[in-house]
């Protein structure tokens, strides 16, 4: 390979790396910045990802916004300003195990995460050859994969916005047995009740609201008839909420239980010996 192709190949290869979570409306101003990953093609050529114990190597990207303070133009006297800016992270897994092929999609306003086929979002691992030594002496190189996104960016005005929130809250999904105790449980439920004739939204929180005095605070503060019917009325939605919520909290953590038992003790030993770094 021609000494041009291999410094395109070692120190620019994380563009074609899909950045998975970012927003596609920022994507590009990624590059904006020439980001530097050459310590990344070290590790790839000789270092902490150049494997020959078997294991292959799954890369894929991310990015973490972060305030920065930007000058416009040096030579001039000019105020900083503060702009959001996409900082990539490359994140390298090294493992025994075929890539995951699933992808989980979870946000703050989702209960649960959604699990579902990477090729369903137009992504899959592709190859990456590290080419050998003109005069070789590198050793044998394990499997590299790279993670790439196919979404052709002219086809996105085309998509619905629920369809390109799936791309920006979800990740490669492995499951872990050692990761799999309880969640912290959301415990505020959304409560809908018609009261005086009119329907009132309201949350509650089942182990933080102490629901009588709830109650009392919630027709006091929607200015409602303080009415036993109304009590009652708030009571019952509260109630068949809580018991709703508590439901599917158990049913989740018995279904961890069951995806856990079901794994094959050589998954289980691999996942327990994967390697995952981190680099900006």
């Amino acid at each position: 390979m021609a000494e041009e192709d291999e410094e395109v190949n070692g120190w620019d290869m994380w563009k074609e790396v899909y950045l998975v979570g970012t927003e596609w409306d920022q994507y590009s101003s990624v590059f904006d910045v020439e980001w530097d990953f050459s310590h990344m093609k070290h590790e790839l050529e000789e270092g902490v990802l150049h494997r020959s114990d078997g294991r292959s190597v799954f890369i894929f990207g991310a990015t973490e916004p972060q305030l920065l303070k930007y000058k416009a133009n040096p030579e001039k006297n000019l105020p900083e300003r503060d702009i959001i800016t996409h900082i990539p992270v490359m994140i390298a897994i090294v493992s025994s195990m075929d890539p995951p092929r699933r992808v989980g999609i979870k946000s703050v306003q989702m209960e649960q995460e959604n699990i579902v086929d990477m090729r369903s979002l137009k992504m899959d691992w592709f190859p990456y050859v590290i080419e050998p030594l003109v005069r070789g002496k590198r050793k044998a190189q394990a499997p590299i994969f790279l993670l790439k996104c196919t979404q052709r960016r002219t086809a996105l005005p085309n998509l619905k916005d629920e369809q390109k929130k799936r791309f920006e809250y979800c990740n490669p999904y492995i499951l872990l047995p050692k990761d799999m105790g309880d969640d912290d449980v959301n415990t505020i439920v959304n409560v809908e009740v018609e009261l005086d004739g009119r329907v009132q939204w309201f949350e509650f929180d089942w182990e933080l609201d102490t629901l009588d005095d709830f109650v009392d605070d919630l027709i006091k503060s929607r200015e409602l008839t303080d009415s036993e019917e109304n009590k009652e009325k708030i009571r019952i939605g509260v109630q068949k909420e809580v018991k709703a919520a508590k439901q599917r909290v158990k049913e989740a953590r018995a279904e961890k239980r069951r995806r856990v038992a079901a794994i094959p003790q050589e998954e289980k030993d691999a996942l327990e010996s994967m390697e995952v770094f981190k680099f900006y």
